[in-house]
């Protein structure tokens, strides 16, 4: 377990209050605004992030969980910067599936004239 996932386990533990934690996937990706990832989930389903804009400076994003064509299940989030934004999942494999995605925003200055 990464460091950043270690100091999400006692939230997690407040929030579903579950005593173990096993990860099973990291992914990192950059995406620009409007952007969509689409990323493997146990289960074979697939994790559909998409970058919707800034709220300050936090980051909107629509995150979907699909199984073939069918959402299972859809959420908007806004994630501070280096802040874990949770959303809890589906039953997999004898326990739930929990996502955990950090937004780290670049914010790309405009070029000089």
């Amino acid at each position: 377990m990464d460091e950043r996932l270690r100091q999400v386990v006692p939230r997690l533990h407040k929030l579903f209050r579950d005593s173990d934690y096993t990860p099973l996937d990291h992914q990192k990706v950059s995406l620009e605004v409007g952007g969509s990832r689409r990323l493997p989930a146990p289960g074979d389903r697939w994790l559909v992030v998409t970058s919707l804009g800034f709220e300050g400076k936090s980051v909107r994003m629509r995150v979907r969980l699909v199984k073939g064509e069918k959402s299972v299940i859809t959420s908007s989030i806004v994630a501070a910067p280096g802040a874990p934004a949770v959303l809890g999942g589906p039953p997999f494999d004898g326990g739930v599936l929990i996502f955990i995605i950090w937004a780290d925003p670049v914010l790309l200055a405009s070029p000089a004239k």
